[in-house]
């Protein structure tokens, strides 16, 4: 690499805008690497509390780095809660990776080597295909339907393994407990949230729910430091539609990836967790490719 910024070199999709879905938020980019065998694939998945985000923010150190290390990559935009409720992110994130593989022959990729990355919502999208069963329909007259949404390994930051506020509570993150993206995502109101039925759409969410021993391998990290939250021991009225100010800094916060470490070691998965990496998130978005390399090219 020269002396100017990675940021400041990441390449133009050789495709841009490809449609998946019949939604105007169902297109992705693709870059192809300069290689002549079939590339391993990373998809990224953006953030932004499954309300905002673009495939626009793929992280030019991911980037670059990737397309070196001679992996395809591709951005998806998926359907926001402004218009879909769970589990309709997880699908459509699910069906552009199926579509991608349905192209493996025709752009190149090798459809058994898909790692995924994302923060926070993209993060928590990764892990819920990564862990949960194969979305694939094999007798379906569908094409890209038949296809595996299987992932190889994962490389996720400031992400969650649960969108319950009970969760949030019992585990020292309460005041993430009122976040406003909650209701919306499980398409309820702020009354609906504290009943019986939201608690089997916590659990059906929740990326841990799915976790298990066969599981890929993950790398995981936070730019910010563990340092405790202030007590919050109970949930707020979700009826006044607040927000505790430190809700955002909470759902984001380091101890989740502990947990989630905690979770997959006692699985026996591979879990690599980083924590306050701050000014060194370039660096660590390298490691994290090297990562990929690991598994992808194995």
């Amino acid at each position: 690499m020269t002396g100017v910024p990675i940021e400041d070199e990441a390449p133009a999709p050789d495709l841009q805008n490809v449609v998946y879905g019949q939604h105007a938020r169902n297109v992705f980019d693709f870059w192809r690497p300069r290689v002549s065998k079939p590339a391993p694939l990373v998809v990224y998945i953006h953030g932004g509390g499954f309300k905002g985000g673009d495939k626009r923010t793929v992280p030019p150190t991911v980037l670059i780095r990737s397309l070196e290390a001679g992996f395809a990559v591709a951005a998806i935009n998926y359907r926001l809660s402004d218009s879909i409720a769970f589990p309709g992110f997880m699908l459509d994130c699910g069906r552009a990776i199926q579509f991608i593989r349905s192209k493996a022959e025709e752009w190149n990729i090798n459809p058994d080597r898909v790692a995924a990355t994302g923060g926070s919502a993209g993060g928590g999208l990764s892990q819920w295909l990564g862990f949960r069963p194969d979305l694939a329909d094999p007798s379906s007259n569908d094409p890209v339907s038949r296809q595996s949404t299987r992932l190889t390994c994962l490389g996720i930051y400031n992400t969650q393994c649960s969108y319950s506020p009970v969760f949030f509570v019992e585990n020292g993150l309460g005041p993430a407990a009122n976040h406003s993206f909650m209701p919306p995502f499980y398409g309820l109101t702020y009354a609906e949230m504290d009943t019986p039925e939201a608690l089997d759409l916590f659990s059906e969410a929740a990326p841990m729910t799915w976790y298990h021993s066969g599981g890929p391998p993950v790398f995981l990290y936070y730019p910010t430091n563990d340092d405790p939250l202030p007590d919050h021991s109970a949930i707020k009225t979700w009826e006044t539609g607040e927000e505790d100010p430190l809700a955002d800094r909470a759902v984001h916060h380091p101890k989740m990836g502990k947990l989630i470490k905690s979770k997959l070691d006692a699985l026996g998965v591979e879990c690599t967790l980083h924590i306050d990496v701050g000014g060194r998130v370039p660096e660590v978005q390298a490691e994290m490719v090297a990562f990929f390399k690991h598994h992808l090219m194995a």
